[in-house]
């Protein structure tokens, strides 16, 4: 069959005769006839299998190294950590013995004493110095500024933010301590009326109210007081007897009976 190049077809496709110019037409009509009648696929989804690959992708972590990666890292870190252990120093890091004896023998025997003038001029000179470094004052200002410290008490002192939080760095509100109930005095009660000779309409210390009739004075009340005495209440010159009553009774006990006897 003779090739269309050779120039033997019979119908050659070309635009050098009129057939070829004819079906040139035509295909160019049949080919804008498909196109503009072609209906438009979006796929805006992915199919099921693609979506299951994705997710055991996921699962698999494939950003992580690999076992035989991991292993040889652990390896070559064990190898690396023996070579510098059995590393060797290169560099001179030691003194020569002749200087070692010469260090030694300049600190036994020193070439150069300074004289007394010297030890002054050196004395006065650090003496100076110290003052200086003592009085000296900071060039640099290393302190927070106060417009920020007096920020930060405002802030502190407001229990919420400007949206209505709570502020986590406000102090907590102080507990009040409550007061505890005061207790009775230290001293002892007072008796009973009836235990010193008074009856309860006769105790100075029953209050009457207004009422001036009832009530003492101040001599009626002492004099009342000593005439109801109770019988074991002392007289006075009773404190020499009852001295010697205890000095009886403490003779008389059988810790001193034991100690006699024995």
């Amino acid at each position: 069959m003779p090739l269309s190049s050779d120039g033997n077809q019979l119908f050659p496709v070309s635009q050098t005769n009129s057939y070829g110019r004819t079906m040139l037409v035509k295909q160019m009509e049949t080919h804008d006839h498909v196109i503009c009648r072609a209906p438009a696929v979006v796929g805006d989804r992915v199919a099921p299998i693609y979506m299951k690959q994705m997710k055991i992708l996921h699962k698999a972590e494939r950003f992580r190294p690999s076992y035989n990666i991991m292993k040889q890292r652990h390896d070559d870190d064990i190898v690396m950590a023996n070579l510098i252990r059995d590393a060797r120093c290169t560099s001179e890091n030691q003194l020569d013995g002749h200087i070692l004896r010469f260090r030694e023998l300049r600190q036994k025997h020193p070439n150069h004493m300074p004289g007394w003038l010297e030890q002054y001029e050196v004395g006065k000179s650090m003496e100076i110095h110290e003052d200086v470094v003592k009085k000296a004052r900071k060039w640099i200002d290393n302190e927070p500024p106060k417009r920020a410290l007096h920020y930060r008490t405002v802030l502190r002192r407001t229990k919420y933010t400007k949206g209505g939080f709570p502020r986590t760095d406000a102090p907590l509100p102080k507990m009040k301590k409550k007061k505890k109930k005061k207790k009775g005095g230290l001293l002892p009660g007072r008796r009973a009326s009836t235990s010193l000779g008074f009856s309860e309409t006769d105790s100075p210390s029953v209050y009457d109210g207004d009422n001036n009739s009832n009530t003492p004075s101040d001599a009626q009340g002492d004099q009342q007081f000593s005439e109801s005495k109770p019988d074991w209440a002392l007289e006075e010159g009773d404190e020499a007897l009852y001295d010697t009553f205890e000095e009886d009774t403490a003779a008389e006990s059988p810790t001193h009976i034991g100690e006699g006897e024995a």
